[in-house]
């Protein structure tokens, strides 16, 4: 799966994840670093490879516009709809 292979490249060379979801995440979509609990089919690309990526342990940037993230994810609002992981 290429989201797979992107967030492992990203963790194994110290990059960070930039990520614009359209949407609010799926209930089932949750972090971890077992890629087929993030990749479930819960209809989301973009928030089952941030799940990984802070799964993973990846910093990752996300903007969210008016969205709020699932407190799972650990998200910190920034400002203008930016959301961080932390350690960044």
């Amino acid at each position: 799966m290429r989201s797979v292979r992107f967030v492992r490249a990203l963790a194994s060379s110290g990059g960070v994840l930039f990520s614009f979801p359209s949407g609010a995440c799926p209930a089932v979509v949750v972090p971890s670093s077992v890629s087929s609990v993030c990749f479930c089919g819960g209809g989301s690309g973009s928030w089952a490879s941030l799940a990984f990526a802070l799964g993973c342990g990846v910093p990752s940037c996300v903007w969210l516009g008016g969205v709020v993230p699932p407190a799972s994810f650990g998200l910190v609002a920034v400002g203008g709809g930016w959301w961080v992981s932390l350690p960044f």
